[in-house]
């Protein structure tokens, strides 16, 4: 869903293109205007759904093998995210306990 809405986002015809953006201590800064757009459009880990974390699992594990990434490593991932998908706390009725899960991810 991310990678979809950074592709379908405005593109300036100028790479060069700056932007004003107030910074974290107040201050204001040019940037350039592609990396202001894409920082919008990323979403936390922690707050995805639990479908979208299934599906960029999914994704990663693509992405792991077509770049070669040691078998024991991409097998290591993916117990990882089949031990939270099967954790007990998932299936419960406790919506903090779920979103736990994801942050803990």
């Amino acid at each position: 869903k991310g990678l979809r809405n950074a592709e379908l986002s405005t593109r300036s015809a100028d790479d060069d293109a700056l932007t004003l953006l107030q910074t974290s201590d107040g201050l204001h800064a040019f940037v350039p205007l592609a990396t202001a757009q894409a920082k919008g459009s990323v979403t936390k880990d922690e707050d995805l759904s639990w479908e979208e974390f299934s599906e960029a699992a999914h994704r990663l594990v693509t992405a792991m093998r077509e770049n070669s990434w040691p078998d024991e490593r991409v097998d290591s991932h993916v117990k990882f995210w089949l031990a939270l998908e099967s954790h007990p706390w998932r299936h419960g009725s406790c919506e903090i306990s779920k979103r736990a899960l994801l942050t803990y991810q």
